[in-house]
């Protein structure tokens, strides 16, 4: 297993801005192999966020489910609007069955009924993703100058998938946990059939991506805001 280390994060303000840089590594126990990972947070004088982020995967790592953040909403956001694929599940190697437009949804429905829980929900190339509800609104989007991300949401964390086995045996959360990635794996595992194509795989490297944080108030929510 990869033991984490993380840095102390470092505060800057400027003005009305504060820019907040934290970096982080994950070890493994003989120093051998080490991811790192560094990310800087600018939020600006109207509340907006821009997230900058870094990701080194060593060559050791040839084949893993994906790179980018996490993070977990507010019980109740469950009503999402996304510009993107969809409106169903898409992954890189199902890509071609998608069709970008403005798509609604409940988090609920983004859930697959697998008979043994695993990795399901993507969808991918988010221009803007919004999750309303009533403690708010959450807005995330990729930077317009690239890279588009991918997302998946859903009432169960990656760890509850995994030790579950089977799909009775998970228990729904009031939050909802929220992927947003620069780089997801295809579906499939050689288990029966064809293993996903190495194209659809995520491979080693440096991974660099911007993305946008906008988050409001239920009095504010209407009220929209653009990044």
């Amino acid at each position: 297993a990869l033991v984490p280390s993380w840095d102390e994060p470092t505060v800057t303000r400027v003005d009305h801005d504060t820019r907040v840089t934290a970096r982080g590594a994950l070890v493994s126990p003989d120093g051998r192999i080490e991811v790192s990972w560094a990310r800087t947070v600018l939020i600006d004088g109207s509340g907006r966020i821009r997230v900058d982020e870094v990701a080194s995967i060593p060559g050791e790592l040839v084949d893993i489910p994906r790179v980018g953040a996490v993070m977990e909403l507010a019980a109740g956001m469950d009503q999402v609007r996304w510009w993107g694929l969809g409106p169903h599940e898409c992954y890189p190697d199902r890509r071609a069955s998608g069709l970008v437009a403005v798509h609604s949804s409940s988090v609920d429905a983004f859930a697959e009924p697998l008979v043994h829980p695993q990795e399901h929900g993507a969808r991918l190339d988010i221009r803007e993703a919004e999750f309303t509800g009533p403690s708010g609104r959450v807005l995330v989007a990729s930077d317009p100058s690239g890279p588009l991300l991918h997302m998946r949401a859903g009432h169960h964390y990656d760890l509850d998938l995994e030790r579950a086995p089977l799909e009775s045996n998970l228990r729904r959360r009031d939050t909802t946990e929220l992927h947003l990635d620069v780089a997801v794996r295809g579906v499939g595992t050689g288990s029966c059939g064809p293993d996903t194509r190495p194209e659809s795989r995520v491979a080693p490297g440096t991974y660099r991506w911007r993305w946008w944080l906008v988050v409001d108030a239920p009095s504010n929510a209407a009220g929209g805001a653009s990044t």
